[in-house]
């Protein structure tokens, strides 16, 4: 009989061999090689960095903070608007819905109770 750990690296393999895994694989070639997402992830990590140092400095609802964040959220939405970020993404849910359906299935043998969990 298998133990646990040889299960595990079974469903891995089955997983790592499905064709939305090598995309995955492919598109993230792609984004690292990738002047615009290149620069657009930088662009984003700084403005990150900026409001994380504001938290430091502003009062939480100051205008210079809301500016701040303002900044970081329009930084993110241009480098998700970019048609091979959007690809990324669609094919990530592609690859992690098989591992969403196995943590429902292996929580769902489990209820869980105020003082703890159990087993049913």
């Amino acid at each position: 009989m298998k133990d646990i750990h040889e299960e595990i690296n079974d469903i891995t393999a089955y997983l790592k061999s499905q064709k939305s895994y090598s995309r995955l694989k492919d598109i993230e070639e792609k984004m690292e090689n990738d002047p615009q997402v290149i620069s657009l992830s930088l662009a984003f990590q700084k403005t990150q960095r900026d409001y994380s140092d504001g938290l430091k400095h502003y009062e939480e609802d100051s205008i210079e903070l809301n500016e701040l964040q303002r900044k970081m959220f329009e930084a993110k939405y241009e480098l998700d608007s970019l048609d091979l970020v959007k690809e990324y993404y669609n094919c990530l849910k592609e690859v992690n819905e098989p591992l969403r359906y196995l943590e429902y299935n292996l929580l769902s043998k489990f209820k869980f109770k105020e003082t703890g969990c159990e087993k049913k």
